[in-house]
């Protein structure tokens, strides 16, 4: 094997991951909470109200 295919091969390996840093899984934790409370919010105002969504 050729040394640049086996450099390229150990380089692919070693390839890291994408680095999501503490500010970015906040906001994807609390979007991910304002829409499901939000869908729990309209699923009661519109059982209250008394219309059927279908």
């Amino acid at each position: 094997m050729s040394e640049n295919r086996r450099k390229r091969r150990k380089d692919k390996r070693n390839k890291q991951k994408p680095n999501i840093d503490r500010k970015e899984k906040t906001y994807g934790i609390f979007f991910i909470v304002l829409l499901f409370v939000l869908a729990v919010f309209l699923v009661f105002y519109f059982a209250f109200k008394g219309i059927s969504i279908r």
